[in-house]
Order: structure tokens, then C-alpha cells, then sequence
């Protein structure tokens, strides 16, 4: 027995499949892919939490990690058209998952007829793409297949029930007017029956111009707006133009996970974060 055992020390231990190298484009997308990956690997980011996903420029050290991936998980074109050509140019050996060309969802369109990319910001859409996620990795890593599969099912449960308590967070919200800071969280306030009066910005988050501010401001004045938002897109100087003098209130929305640690419990702290602000800017 002493001598077996002994043997077994020194038996050579069946090799683990690596786990594919993944990288992601934003923190919202990066914690969904971690929540899916557990314990088997760890998953790159492109852009820090809070970033501007409309205006961002690669830097050298983020191409070498862009060009070492196997697997890109990015939201797709829609949201960041400039990221197309460096996936095609600098990973063409990876895989690619844009997420906006899931069948796992609705898209909605924007107030200009395009495609809005901002799903992530309704659990039941991520829950849709948490099974894209899992089937590319999975086919990435067959061996693991099983482990991705069931990280997805925790995450879709996990999921289900944050929908289901911001829905009753939110429900009966006062229906008067609000300002959203640019035209990204309808898919939020879908899932909650509600939506915006207006947007002080465009779906790309493009700085508005001197008329259109005019514009919001008559808004709030004349409409009954008890809360225009602020985002770290557009930021509070537009904002605080538009309410002066006005008793409308204000809140910041966040759907990029600033100010949150990358990593699997960012997604659902951000949504949480999200619900916390309509709750204090529309409620009583």
C-alpha cells in the first residue's frame, strides 16, 4: 500500500485544458462573461468601468492584449464602431462574439431609427446573452463545456430574480416627466413602464448644441419634468444648465459600472445602483 502510494506521488497528473483567452469591451459585458467563466479563467477588458464606450482610442498595450485573444465578446458595432476594424486587424485568429447579432433578444431603435446596442441594461436581454457567452465558450473549450453551461444557469436564476426586484422597486413610480442625459437606458425603463420626455443627448452621446439645451430647458420649465439625469457620458454641466432656477431634480445614471470594481459583481451592483437612482429622483 506504502509503496502505491508512494508511486501515485509521483504519477503524472492528467493536463487541464487552458481556458480560452477572452477579452471583452465593456465592464457591464466583462462581469456577464466572468459570472459565466467562474473559477476556470479570468477575462480581459478593453475599456475600464466607466468608460465612453462612443469615444475611445486603443492604446499600444490594449492592441498586444486584443491581439492575443481567442474569444472577443464586445456589444458589436452598433455601439462601437471603431472597435470593428482592430478585432479584424489585429485578432483575426480570434473568434468573435458581437452580441447585437444575438437571436437571444428584441432590439429597440433609438429616437433616430437605429439600432439601440444598450441591451445589457435589462437582466432578462443579458440573461439571453449570458447563453451566447456560455455556447462560445464552450465551443472554445469543449472539455468544459458542462462547468460554462452551469455558470450560465446560476447567472440566468441570479438574473431573473434582480429583474424581478427591480420591478417591484420601481413599480408606481410617479409617471410625470424626466430628462434622460442621451437616448442609452430605454431598455431600463422598458422593463419598468417607463419612458423618457427626452434626451439631452443622442444615442452616441454627442455634446448637444446651444438650441437643443434651449430646448430642454423650455421642457422642464413648461412640462412638468421632476428629474432631468446626468451620466459620466455627458456628465452634470449640461444638466445643471438645464434645471437652474427649476425645482426639477437630478441623479446620475450609470450603465457602465463606474466607479465599480471589474469583475463578476459588477453587473448586478450597477443595475441595483441604476434602480436606487430612478427610485430617488421619480419618487415621492
Amino acid at each position: 500500500m506504502h509503496r502505491f502510494a508512494f508511486l501515485l506521488a509521483f504519477w503524472p497528473a492528467p493536463l487541464l485544458a487552458d481556458a480560452p483567452r477572452v477579452i471583452t469591451d465593456i465592464a457591464p459585458i466583462h462581469s456577464l462573461a466572468a459570472l459565466v467563466m467562474g473559477d476556470l479563467g479570468t477575462a480581459d477588458l478593453l475599456l475600464p468601468p466607466g468608460a465612453d464606450a462612443h469615444d475611445f482610442a486603443l492604446r499600444p498595450s490594449d492592441a498586444e492584449r486584443l491581439g492575443d485573444a481567442d474569444l472577443v465578446i464586445w456589444v458589436g458595432p452598433e455601439l462601437t464602431p471603431w472597435l470593428a476594424d482592430p478585432i479584424a486587424t489585429l485578432a483575426p485568429q480570434a473568434t468573435q462574439l458581437p452580441l447585437t447579432a444575438s437571436a437571444n433578444w428584441t432590439p429597440l431603435t433609438t429616437h433616430d431609427g437605429e439600432i439601440d446596442p444598450h441591451g445589457w441594461l435589462d437582466p432578462m436581454i443579458a440573461s439571453g446573452w449570458v447563453s451566447d457567452i456560455a455556447t462560445a465558450l464552450a465551443a472554445a473549450d469543449s472539455e468544459n463545456k458542462a462547468v460554462y453551461m452551469a455558470n450560465a444557469d446560476k447567472t440566468v436564476t441570479m438574473l431573473t430574480a434582480l429583474n424581478d426586484d427591480i420591478q417591484s422597486r420601481l413599480r408606481g413610480l410617479d409617471q410625470s416627466g424626466f430628462i434622460v442625459p442621451h437616448d442609452a437606458y430605454s431598455y431600463f425603463e422598458s422593463m419598468n413602464d417607463l419612458e423618457h420626455t427626452a434626451s439631452i443627448a443622442d444615442a452616441h452621446a454627442h455634446a448637444p448644441g446651444p438650441g437643443h439645451l434651449s430646448e430642454m430647458r423650455d421642457l422642464v420649465v413648461s412640462n412638468d419634468i421632476v428629474c432631468v439625469f446626468s451620466d459620466a457620458e455627458i456628465g452634470a454641466r449640461w444638466v445643471d444648465v438645464v434645471i437652474e432656477g427649476t425645482d426639477a431634480r437630478t441623479s446620475v445614471l450609470n450603465g457602465t459600472g463606474a466607479g465599480f470594481d471589474a469583475g463578476p459583481d459588477l453587473y448586478e451592483a450597477m443595475l441595483r445602483q441604476m434602480a436606487d437612482a430612478f427610485a430617488q429622483c421619480l419618487g415621492d
